[in-house]
């Protein structure tokens, strides 16, 4: 398996094909190979091989076992998985430490293996061969390259809205396709925000979707995103500082950029005071209902 290694097309690079292929459509030169065969493989990378290949072989057989119904249920299966899926597998990020403390999160990963083949009996059963051919490789496998896409081609074609010093760029047809997901030069900036399409215009159902969970109180807090909203507020109002930097004098830009620090920081601090209160309660809550049925919990329990 080789990995493209990209760079942006500088002025200097025009002059010298030779070495470096621009990619077309874009201002991104290929500057090398990656060999990714020749490194360790660990446990978990030979079992994701593995599921990967099946899940292909799979959806290789999609032509030999078409039906409309079962076109509809990997389709619908696609919405579900795109849209409302409520919890996946995680790995260890400073921005999910929450997560460790939440039984029910601990719970799905633990058993998540047990959920996919689950689903795939079921499948079969339900409505066989074809029905586990569209529902679990069509499926997982479309959706596992929308994945890639968002990885691969918004950082090759689109805009950059935010200078974030990366190949990172907002696309409109991957976030189409992956609903919000290519907004991906602001999720850059923004690492932490569950939004990402921060325009009116920038479609993204997955926050629309989280969005109306929270009004109904599915979904209570969304972690972290105060902190991210707030810094995206601070990076508006400069912004819009800038616009006024032909009329004001430095000593005075000076002064109103601090200013405005200041009020963001500030309100950040008390937003991130209020969402550490609601956390701490939710833990006392999750550590109440694991002594009240027996739930055993490893606090020191490592994730891969």
């Amino acid at each position: 398996m080789r990995n493209l290694l990209v760079s942006p097309l500088s002025e200097s690079d025009h002059d010298d094909h030779r070495k470096m292929a621009k990619i077309p459509f874009s201002d991104v030169v290929v500057t090398g190979t990656r060999n990714n065969w020749g490194r360790k493989w660990r446990r978990i990378d030979i079992q994701v091989a593995i599921w990967v290949t099946t899940v292909h072989l799979l959806a290789l057989c999609a032509p030999f076992t078409f039906s409309w119904d079962a076109f509809r249920l990997a389709f619908i299966g696609y919405l579900l998985t795109g849209i409302l899926v409520l919890a996946a597998q995680y790995k260890e990020r400073k921005n999910v430490e929450d997560l460790k403390k939440q039984a029910f999160y601990m719970f799905i990963r633990k058993t998540y293996s047990w959920h996919i083949l689950g689903l795939g009996a079921l499948l079969y059963a339900w409505g066989g061969f074809s029905y586990l051919v569209w529902g679990m490789g069509v499926r997982t496998v479309w959706v596992y390259h929308l994945t890639f896409l968002v990885n691969s081609a918004c950082h090759i074609w689109g805009y950059q809205a935010w200078n974030t010093g990366d190949l990172s760029k907002n696309n409109w047809w991957v976030a189409l396709l992956t609903f919000g997901e290519g907004w991906h030069n602001n999720h850059h900036a923004f690492e932490f925000s569950a939004r990402h399409g921060l325009e009116w215009w920038q479609i993204d159902i997955a926050w629309l979707e989280l969005e109306c969970k929270q009004k109904e109180n599915v979904v209570p807090s969304i972690s972290l995103y105060a902190n991210a909203h707030w810094w995206f507020v601070l990076v508006m109002l400069d912004v819009r500082l800038s616009n006024e930097k032909n009329k004001l004098s430095r000593h005075q830009q000076l002064l109103l950029d601090e200013e405005a620090l200041r009020e963001t920081l500030e309100e950040q601090t008390r937003a991130g005071k209020k969402w550490e209160e609601k956390i701490k309660k939710e833990q006392a809550e999750d550590e109440l209902f694991m002594l009240k049925f027996g739930v055993q919990f490893d606090s020191e329990y490592e994730l891969d």
